[in-house]
């Protein structure tokens, strides 16, 4: 008896065990409304207003939101997916935030080796001040978080395009526009070779950023972009120090046009959280199997 005790109880855990994680969307805009300023439920998705260093540079219409950057200027654009105060936990081990995002670009730049394509999630809880209006930086002292410093451009001008970074000077008010508040995370991915072929004109790509907690200090992150044909970078690093384990913005900064693209059309971006919490109904199984376990065994 003691021997069907320990097989019934093994199959109640490894039932726990295997079922998949449990997806919440918090965010999915996809501008079929023509707004960029609102938030909550619409029809057609879930909302966050976005904002702007250059409001005029940040334009939407219905299904598209555009940003224009300047030959030799940047832009930096960014979104609060969380209320103040109540940013994504990643309490569990297993527990990731996964963004994902659709884009396309027109007149994009030549071969270079700038990483100029910046962008990453971020906490401003319970140090940064939020700025909830268009015009200059969003502010970045007190906030934690990580970004992908990625080269783009027509063809690849770096060998590995993808670095993923930790924001380590947390007291510069400038939250992306400093390269050396940034450290590097493990090795640089893609799998690119210089002169490879890169980001092309009206096509359209898939972008995913995902944050993972992998450990009591360690956070997984891994980054790709294809295009569902030819291009497929991919890039996993692991922070085994990580700052921080919760995040609630979203933001962008390419450096220049001239080193990234004069126009970047976003068209579907969804935000959501995998929890390694099984579903309530599947833990109750669990604990009756292993009830249920005990008991035989008592009976013994």
């Amino acid at each position: 008896m003691k021997s069907l005790t320990v097989l019934t109880v093994a199959a109640c855990v490894a039932a726990l065990v295997q079922q998949p994680a449990r997806a919440a969307i918090i965010l999915h805009d996809t501008w079929a409304d023509g707004d960029r300023t609102s938030s909550g439920a619409d029809g057609s998705g879930i909302d966050s207003p976005w904002y702007s260093s250059t409001g005029t540079s940040l334009n939407v219409s219905p299904g598209t939101m555009s940003a224009s950057i300047a030959a030799s200027s940047s832009l930096t654009f960014w979104t609060y997916f969380e209320p103040a105060g109540t940013p994504v936990a990643l309490a569990n081990i297993g527990d990731s935030l996964k963004v994902t995002l659709q884009f396309n670009v027109a007149g994009v730049a030549a071969q270079n080796t700038s990483r100029a394509f910046n962008f990453g999630l971020f906490d401003y809880d319970p140090n940064g001040t939020r700025r909830t209006s268009d015009g200059g930086s969003p502010g970045g002292a007190g906030v934690t978080g990580y970004r992908q410093a990625m080269n783009f451009g027509s063809s690849f001008g770096v060998v590995n395009a993808l670095q993923t970074q930790q924001r380590t000077a947390v007291g510069d008010a400038n939250l992306l526009s400093t390269s050396g508040d940034y450290a590097t995370v493990g090795s640089n991915g893609g799998g690119n070779a210089v002169g490879a072929p890169g980001i092309a004109n009206g096509t359209t790509y898939t972008l995913t950023f995902q944050v993972a907690r992998s450990g009591a200090n360690s956070l997984d992150l891994t980054t790709t972009i294809t295009d569902g044909n030819a291009l497929n970078l991919t890039q996993t690093v692991t922070d085994s120090g990580s700052p921080t384990f919760s995040f609630d913005t979203l933001a962008f900064r390419p450096t220049t046009g001239g080193n990234t693209a004069s126009t970047i059309n976003f068209a579907d971006l969804k935000i959501e959280t995998l929890s390694a919490v099984p579903e309530p109904s599947i833990a109750a199984f669990g604990a009756l199997g292993i009830l249920g376990a005990l008991k035989l065994r008592r009976r013994s």
